[in-house]
């Protein structure tokens, strides 16, 4: 993160991390990363608090398969993002209550989906 003046440089992720987006209240982090598998083929989404400086919390835990591409819900209450269970799988969308930890498939098809994201009007 860097202000726009290209001042205040503070380096927010390491290791092989990727996709991350700041919530739209300003308060966390979410990215996927394979700092827990150490294998490029399993991701998970990973939560940072704290102004983006807390405890890195990993919220898809880690098993065999992937999950990608987090993106805020509007109200910073809800991720959604891309999964798959193993290498041979397409990727699905699911959305991740952060409130409760339930997790929703929104699609279960044939069908490689990704780069989730919310749409909404004011």
């Amino acid at each position: 993160m860097v202000n726009i003046d290209g001042t205040g440089f503070i380096q927010l992720t390491q290791s092989n991390d990727a996709y991350p987006e700041i919530s739209p209240d300003g308060k966390s982090l979410v990215f996927s990363s394979t700092r827990d598998t150490n294998n490029n083929w399993y991701w998970n989404i990973y939560l940072v608090t704290e102004d983006f400086t807390g405890v890195v919390f990993n919220l898809t835990g880690v098993g065999g398969g992937s999950n990608v591409e987090p993106s805020w819900s509007p109200d910073s209450k809800k991720i959604v993002y891309a999964s798959r269970e193993s290498i041979y799988d397409d990727f699905e969308i699911n959305i991740l209550d952060l409130d409760t930890m339930q997790r929703t498939k929104l699609t279960d098809n044939e069908i490689d989906e990704h780069s989730p994201d919310w749409w909404w009007e004011e």
